[in-house]
């Protein structure tokens, strides 16, 4: 009598077991089995049974179609990870304590260049906070724009003479060194960083006509924020706009896809390998720590987001050789005949596309022509500045 009741009651418990896997896979709740699954992926168990709720929803109505959905490539994969980052795509690399190791060097920078006169505060505007130095001699505005991945210590090398000459206002662009942005995928648009700019600028600082330098996306930046002004105030942001290497034409897929892999590295031997396109003759070696930083920083969901809407928007982002048409103002290219981010070649094409604009080249010397050539770079430019 004993085994016919433990039988009965464990029949019963089945029966009230499988009724609530029931009950469970209906409400799309599935039990975790086996071991935790790397990567933040579901674990076997979970897919299977999210597969069979979606398999029975689907096959509620015996009439709607039954066609099948083609498997997607490996290709089709990748760029839809790039479009739609997940959560366990934003995990960091790279190590924490680097980040700061790197944070401090910045810091000491940054008091460099306070010690040649100019101020450095943080400014709250429209719910963004941005780095900004200024100071100089002079009384023409001259706004420095560094590049993607970078900040405004890039323009340190030439710092010194360019004070002398101008009152500078130099920044760190929004999600760029210390000007912080939220990660909020909708910000993080280069348009949208333009028209920031140029609302900072214009409104909260109320620089009048000031003079653009600018290295790679800075330039890109600073093209965005001249049109944002004419189109939606009917003004001139900058009187004139001098461009170091701006990746401002829309790419072939070719091009596009090569410079994606170079921007967006994923390992340590990547970070290096960027180092390597960056500059031709005086290549730098990074210690270790610093690589692990930068790998850090540029892992962070921020930098993701401005790569997916780039890829997503991309018709947003630059720009057809007869939209830079429009530009009315006296526009100067310079550019490293050996680089390898943004080849010659398309500076050529972009200073066909700009009515009345120059084009200065410098050799042997590759993207980072700040870095390699600050002597010879002054020299054209403060020409240049001389003669419009």
């Amino acid at each position: 009598m004993h085994s016919k009741k433990k039988s009965g009651r464990s029949g019963a418990n089945e029966k009230q077991l499988s009724s609530a896997r029931a009950r469970a896979s209906e409400r799309g709740i599935t039990r975790r089995t086996g071991a935790r699954s790397s990567g933040g992926n579901p674990p076997a168990g979970a897919r299977g049974s999210r597969a069979a709720v979606s398999k029975s929803r689907s096959g509620s109505s015996r009439n709607s179609s039954s066609a099948s959905v083609p498997m997607a490539t490996s290709a089709d994969e990748h760029s839809r990870q790039l479009l739609f980052p997940e959560i366990s795509d934003r995990e960091r690399k790279g190590k924490w304590w680097a980040a700061r190791l790197l944070w401090l060097r910045r810091l000491y920078i940054g008091r460099k260049i306070q010690s040649l006169g100019m101020d450095s505060n943080i400014i709250s505007y429209e719910g963004q906070r941005f780095r900004i130095y200024a100071g100089g001699e002079g009384n023409q505005p001259l706004v420095l724009l560094h590049g993607f991945l970078d900040t405004s210590h890039v323009f340190r090398r030439v710092l010194p003479e360019l004070l002398k000459r101008f009152r500078v206002y130099m920044l760190d662009l929004p999600g760029h060194g210390e000007s912080e942005m939220p990660f909020i995928r909708s910000l993080w648009h280069l348009p949208d960083i333009s028209a920031s700019i140029f609302r900072l600028l214009h409104h909260r600082l109320k620089l009048q006509d000031p003079i653009l330098l600018s290295h790679s996306m800075g330039g890109l930046v600073g093209i965005h924020a001249q049109f944002f002004a004419r189109k939606y105030h009917d003004l001139t942001l900058f009187q004139s706009m001098h461009l170091i290497a701006p990746g401002a034409l829309l790419l072939s897929p070719e091009e596009r896809e090569v410079l994606r892999r170079r921007f967006f590295p994923g390992t340590r031997e990547e970070v290096q390998e960027l180092f390597n396109h960056l500059f031709y003759s005086q290549i730098p070696e990074l210690p270790g720590w610093a690589i692990s930083g930068l790998l850090y920083e540029w892992s962070g969901p921020g930098f993701q987001y401005l790569a997916a809407n780039t890829l997503e928007r991309e018709s947003e982002v630059f720009y057809k050789p007869t939209d830079l048409k429009k530009l009315d103002v006296p526009v100067e290219l310079y550019w490293g005949k050996e680089d390898s981010i943004t080849p010659l070649l398309l500076g050529k094409k972009l200073q066909k596309s700009i009515r009345g604009s120059k084009l200065h080249q410098f050799s042997p010397a590759g993207h980072g022509l700040l870095q390699e050539k600050p002597g010879e770079f002054l020299y054209r430019f403060l020409s240049r500045i001389h003669e419009l």
